[in-house]
C-alpha cells in the first residue's frame, strides 16, 4: 500500500462532495507502526455543513503537534494520519492514511488536497534542471539525506553508491515490511569516499552528486623555518574541519550542508548591576576585595558565522530551505562531538546565479539554540 505524504507547515484540504447537509470527519493521528499502534477512537472528530455539494476540512493544524523530533539526528518526524469521513446516510465512511511530515509548499504550487495525485518515491532534495540531485560534502565528514520508497512496487528500489576509487556497492529497499515510517522514508550516509548515488525507484532513474570540498584546499603552509608553535601541524586540528549543518527541509526530510570556509564564534552577554554595601560594621572598615556593585549576567549567549565555499547555482535553492527550516543542528567538531541545536539568525537570503553574481558563496550566522551558561533549573 502506498501512503500518501502531506506536509503539516502547509494546509492540507480533505474533500468530500456529497448531496448530505452535514458531514462527519474522524481524524486519528499516531506515531509507530501504521496499523498495530492505530488508536482505536478518533483524536478529533469535525462536523461541517456542505457549502454547494461539498465539504472542505484543513486539517494540517491538528496532525503538527504529533510531528516531533527525535533525539537522533536519523530520527523521523513524521506521523501516521487517517482520515474517516462519512455523511450520515448508511453509506460506507472513507478512510485514507497519510504519512504527515513537517515540510511545506509554496504559495507557486498548487495547494495539498486529498484529491490530489502523489509521488510515491523520490530523493527528497530539490532536483536540478537535469531531474537528478545535489548534496555538499566535506573531506572527513559524513553527508546525509533522505529518500521516499513507498509501498506500491515491491522489487524495483535499486540504489548504486558509487566510490572515488572505481568501485560501487548496490543494495535494494525492502518496505514491504511497513514497521513503521523508517521503512518508507530512507536515510543514506554519504562518505568522503562517496562520489554519487544511482537511484531507480518503481523505475524512475536520478542521480545523487557528492560534491566534495577540502576545508584547507586555500591555506597556505609556512615555510619550514617558522617557529614550530606557529606551524599549522599545531593549529587546533579541530579548527579547520567544517562545520556541517543538519536540517529539516521543504519535504519534512532531514538534509546536511558543508560549510567549509572560515568559521568565528563568539559570545555575547545581557546583564544587571546592582550596589551593595560591602562596610563590615565590625571594625568599621570596607572590604576592598568585595564587590560594592554586582553585576548579574541574565542571559549568555554563543553564536558562529561560517562560509560556504563557492557552490554551484543549483546549491541556492537548498540553501533557501535551510533558512526556513525551524529545526537545525550543527556539527562544530571544536565545541562538541554531537550535534548542537541552533538557530539561524539571517532573515534575508540574495539568490544569487552565476549570469549576475559569477562565483556564488554565501556567509550565515547562526546561534546555538539555548544559554551558554546552564541556568536551567
Amino acid at each position: 500500500m502506498a501512503y500518501r505524504q502531506i506536509n503539516v507547515r502547509s494546509p492540507f484540504y480533505v474533500e468530500h462532495d456529497t448531496t448530505e447537509k452535514v458531514i462527519q470527519l474522524n481524524v486519528r493521528v499516531w506515531r509507530g507502526s501504521p496499523t498495530s499502534n492505530r488508536p482505536n477512537a478518533a483524536t478529533y472528530t469535525l462536523e461541517k455543513e456542505a457549502v454547494d455539494g461539498k465539504a472542505i476540512f484543513e486539517i494540517s493544524e491538528l496532525v503538527r503537534d504529533y510531528c516531533e523530533q527525535g533525539d537522533s539526528i536519523y530520527a523521523l518526524n513524521t506521523a501516521w494520519v487517517e482520515t474517516s469521513i462519512g455523511d450520515y446516510t448508511g453509506s460506507p465512511r472513507i478512510d485514507v492514511t497519510y504519512l504527515a511530515a513537517e515540510g511545506y509548499t509554496i504559495h507557486t504550487e498548487l495547494a495539498q488536497t486529498s484529491k490530489d495525485a502523489f509521488i510515491d518515491s523520490f530523493v527528497m532534495l530539490p532536483k536540478d534542471m537535469y531531474g537528478n540531485y545535489r548534496l555538499t560534502g566535506a573531506a572527513g565528514e559524513t553527508s546525509i539525506a533522505q529518500v521516499m520508497t513507498n509501498a506500491t512496487n515491491f522489487t524495483d528500489w535499486i540504489v548504486t553508491e558509487n566510490y572515488k576509487d572505481g568501485t560501487s556497492s548496490t543494495y535494494q529497499y525492502t518496505p514491504v515490511l511497513v514497521g513503521s515510517s523508517n521503512t518508507i522514508i530512507q536515510t543514506i550516509l554519504l562518505t568522503e569516499d562517496t562520489v554519487s548515488v544511482d537511484f531507480d525507484l518503481d523505475g524512475e532513474t536520478s542521480t545523487l552528486y557528492h560534491d566534495l570540498f577540502d576545508c584547507n584546499k586555500y591555506n597556505t603552509p609556512l615555510p619550514e623555518d617558522t617557529f614550530t608553535y606557529t606551524r599549522p601541524q599545531y593549529y587546533n586540528a579541530e579548527l579547520s574541519r567544517p562545520v556541517m549543518l543538519n536540517y529539516v527541509n521543504k519535504y519534512g526530510a532531514k538534509n546536511s550542508f558543508a560549510f567549509t570556509l572560515k568559521h568565528t564564534e563568539d559570545i555575547t552577554s545581557t546583564s544587571e548591576s546592582f550596589k551593595r554595601n560591602v562596610l563590615n560594621y565590625g571594625s568599621l572598615s570596607n572590604i576592598n576585595v568585595q564587590h560594592a556593585s554586582r553585576k548579574i549576567v541574565k542571559a549568555s549567549k554563543q553564536s558562529f558565522t561560517i562560509n560556504t565555499d563557492y557552490i554551484n547555482e543549483y546549491y541556492v535553492k537548498q540553501l533557501e530551505e535551510l533558512m526556513l527550516s525551524e529545526y537545525v543542528w550543527a556539527s562544530i567538531p571544536h565545541i562538541s562531538s554531537s550535534l548542537v541545536p541552533v538557530t539561524i539568525l539571517d532573515k534575508k537570503i540574495a539568490k544569487k546565479n552565476h549570469l549576475n553574481d559569477r562565483l556564488i558563496q554565501y556567509t550565515f550566522k547562526l546561534e546555538v539554540a539555548r544559554d551558554y551558561i546552564n541556568t536551567i533549573r
